[in-house]
């Protein structure tokens, strides 16, 4: 094991120059090791070795989670590139994205985030990690026992084909109707097919949960991310002309009762998140783990090509 900051754990001797083939082995006599140093530390940065493609990432990943889930369904714009392999969120380079758990609206969500790095960005563009179990000692325990107790409802508008946004074929990998209404009822979504061709979409969800194996209480939300006021004035201010009201907006959140996240609320969530951000360089072939029951990922603004591939088990 290398040298490293608390997040992620770096693993790099071990497997230095390894193809995917050789790291696919090495991580199957060694499973144990890194599932227990994945549970100490909640990610692991694997460094070193060769991996060269989307395909060879997925190569390495079904050693440890044979069954890669799928997108469909999923909040971010993405490009499915095959066999449970998509590319990191496609937002504009100049943006931000918040810390959150990934797919944390979802009734089951991953347990596993896999992170692959074929071009790491001329500048910027890290991934930055939180602990989100450190998160509720850090909110005003009224406003965190409201969170408790309302959890988030998810507000999605997506169009028919044209307009702002997505649409719900590309969101749904699928233009079959039918198809995405399974999907919907399957994990409990209320929806409403829109006029227009469009698709309605509200999702409810805890904003916290108890971690599967340490019990610890873990911040798992992705209220900063969809609520629009993380875009900024400026943009918030154009979708608030284009739209009218916010829960007319491609993406909203709200209490889990419909009332509204107040900008102060939101700048506490967003303050408690700060204090708890680390991040690292990626470099070519970097592979990185992480706990999505307990470590939350965002992206940070970047200059130059960025080619970062995802996986979800």
């Amino acid at each position: 094991m290398c040298g490293h900051t608390a997040l992620p754990h770096v693993i790099c001797h071990e497997i230095a120059g390894a193809s995917a083939d050789e790291l696919r082995v090495w991580l199957l006599g060694h499973g144990a090791l890194v599932e227990g140093t994945l549970g100490a530390g909640g990610a692991i940065l694997i460094r070193g070795a060769d991996i060269g493609s989307p395909d060879a990432f997925r190569t390495v990943c079904t050693a440890l989670t044979p069954e890669l889930r799928s997108y469909a369904g999923g909040g971010s714009p993405r490009t499915h590139v095959g066999g449970g392999i998509y590319t990191s969120t496609e937002y504009a380079a100049r943006a931000s994205i918040p810390l959150h758990i990934e797919a944390s609206y979802l009734p089951r969500m991953p347990s596993r985030v896999w992170f692959y790095c074929e071009t790491p960005p001329e500048e910027g563009g890290e991934t930055p990690l939180g602990d989100m179990s450190l998160i509720a000692a850090r909110l005003d325990p009224v406003h965190l026992e409201r969170w408790r107790s309302a959890g988030v409802l998810y507000v999605t508008n997506l169009h028919g084909g044209q307009g702002f946004g997505r649409s719900w074929m590309d969101t749904y990998e699928t233009s079959d109707r039918a198809v995405v209404e399974h999907h919907l009822a399957a994990h409990g979504a209320s929806f409403r097919w829109k006029a227009d061709g469009g698709l309605r979409v509200e999702l409810r969800a805890p904003a916290t949960r108890r971690h599967p194996r340490t019990g610890q209480e873990v911040w798992v939300n992705q209220a900063i991310n969809w609520h629009p006021y993380h875009l900024g004035a400026q943009s918030f201010a154009a979708l608030e002309q284009a739209f009218g009201d916010i829960g007319n907006f491609p993406k909203s959140a709200f209490f889990g009762d419909g009332t509204p996240i107040s900008r102060e609320q939101f700048a506490e969530i967003a303050q408690a998140l700060d204090t708890v951000e680390t991040t690292f360089e990626w470099q070519a072939d970097d592979i990185l783990l992480v706990d999505n029951e307990r470590v939350a990922h965002g992206r940070r603004p970047y200059r130059g090509a960025r080619s970062i591939y995802v996986a979800l088990s």
